[in-house]
């Protein structure tokens, strides 16, 4: 292969890698309205129950290839006092408790984490795989979590020479160069926007749930394979108490390119 068409096949290289990132969606499809919750559950204080999940380019997916997982849960406080919802926290099929994040770079980097873990266990984590499992049922009508989507616009250079090809590398690199801080710039651009949105989104605990109200919340967390529990942490007047939703029977499976053993 030539020099020159080296030079070009970078190129080519970062202006995918641009285009492979996560960024906003233009005209992203509404949530889906499920005839019935993903699960239920409740205690003499606090009902729970799990709407949906918007998992990587999946239903209603307002992000492009997203590190993250949406969960869409409503709370009931069906007692005479007030609660405080302190921490939600997801439970995956490792056994692993991921907490609720608002920032797009810890999302990231917790949801590469849980692929390195499972792959340690001969397990493939594959983002997105059993999006079915959540529409199932799906009826007609949307969620009434987030607002519209606005409309939204890893690079690694290699380059090698020979002697005698100087001149064709140097012109190669003046060619990349500004390539690569374009899709720099670029980058930054999207996650920018990425940020502000899961910002905007996500609903910030702890937070106070007055007596016989039901409050909506948008809490995003790493990617959790095959999720076993939603777990609740709330207090009231006789202290800290905690409520879980079971989610391992109709979430096996969920971000495993086959289900566990």
């Amino acid at each position: 292969m030539t020099l020159h068409r080296i030079v070009l096949l970078c190129v080519a290289s970062i202006a995918l890698a641009a285009c492979g990132g996560s960024k906003l969606v233009k005209h992203a499809a509404p949530i889906p309205q499920r005839e019935l919750p993903i699960a239920v559950a409740a205690d003499a204080i606090l009902a729970a129950q799990l709407d949906f999940i918007v998992v990587r380019n999946g239903p209603g997916a307002w992000a492009k290839n997203g590190h993250w997982d949406e969960y869409l849960i409503r709370v009931r406080n069906a007692s005479s006092g007030a609660v405080e919802l302190r921490a939600v926290e997801v439970t995956d099929s490792e056994g692993h408790v991921a907490i609720a994040l608002n920032d797009r770079a810890d999302l990231v980097r917790a949801s590469k984490l849980t692929a390195k873990r499972y792959r340690r266990s001969g397990i493939k984590v594959a983002a997105g795989h059993g999006a079915g499992l959540l529409v199932a049922g799906v009826g007609a009508g949307v969620l009434g979590y987030g607002g519209a989507v606005a409309s939204a616009t890893s690079a690694a250079l290699g380059a090698g020479g020979a002697a005698g090809g100087g001149a064709a590398v140097a012109g190669g690199l003046i060619l990349a160069a500004p390539v690569l801080i374009g899709v720099g710039i670029t980058r930054m651009v999207h996650n920018s926007k990425l940020d502000d949105r899961i910002k905007q989104r996500a609903t910030p605990l702890p937070m106070s749930v007055p007596a016989g109200s039901d409050v909506l919340l948008d809490l995003f967390f790493p990617i959790s394979p095959s999720p076993r529990q939603v777990t609740f942490h709330y207090r009231n007047a006789q202290g800290d108490q905690q409520l879980q939703l079971d989610t391992a029977r109709v979430l096996t499976g969920l971000h495993l390119a086959a289900p566990p053993p």
